[in-house]
């Protein structure tokens, strides 16, 4: 009798990862409107999905594409990061540029003793922007993508600048002002030299 409790128990192990595998493979990270009713979305493990009418029907362009970020810029190209500050493996940045609709990329991998983007920061429809491991936003300016970068600010100059005409009292009381962003980055309150970021 205990043979066939070891029997079941990988079985029944092995049924929870796949159906967990298979949920994963389902979710969609990121989702970027192109134009009416098309929409281009990155899968949660990997691939491009691919819609023309907002949603339902979709293709998959590339199945083992892993992008974390996406977007539009100001020019119709679209733009995806996947980039990785490794603790026990190698760190690596990668931007990837499509001007087809996702159906071709183009990669670049970055040295990045020389520059180490990590995150996509531009709105769609706006020009270019990431930040980098330092916490420094950059703008593209130019056609090179590994060198015409030009520095913009820290996100905390960003978020102070921000917050030097946004500064508002609370329901009158003096002691309370929200400082706020139009970011939507954070919230700061303060009460009596208390500080809560929110």
């Amino acid at each position: 009798m205990p043979k066939f409790y070891f029997l079941i128990i990988p079985f029944v192990i092995s049924t929870i990862v796949s159906a967990q595998n298979k949920d994963a493979d389902r979710s969609i990270s990121n989702i970027l409107p192109l134009n009416g009713d098309t929409l281009i979305a990155t899968k949660w493990n990997q691939g491009i999905l691919l819609t023309y009418d907002a949603g339902k029907t979709w293709q998959e362009l590339h199945p083992n594409m892993l992008l974390k970020l996406i977007t539009i810029d100001n020019k119709g190209t679209i733009w995806g990061l996947n980039s990785w500050r490794g603790i026990h493996e190698r760190s690596y940045s990668r931007i990837y540029k499509s001007e087809d609709k996702g159906r071709t990329w183009s990669k670049t991998e970055f040295d990045l003793q020389k520059f180490f983007p990590m995150e996509i920061v531009s709105k769609p429809g706006t020009t270019l922007q990431i930040t980098t491991i330092d916490k420094k936003i950059y703008t593209l300016n130019g056609e090179n993508i590994l060198t015409d970068w030009i520095y913009d600010s820290t996100v905390l100059e960003r978020r102070n600048k921000n917050r030097d005409d946004h500064i508002k009292v609370l329901r009158g009381d003096q002691r309370k002002v929200l400082l706020h962003t139009n970011s939507n980055l954070d919230s700061i309150y303060v009460s009596k030299n208390l500080f809560i970021l929110i």
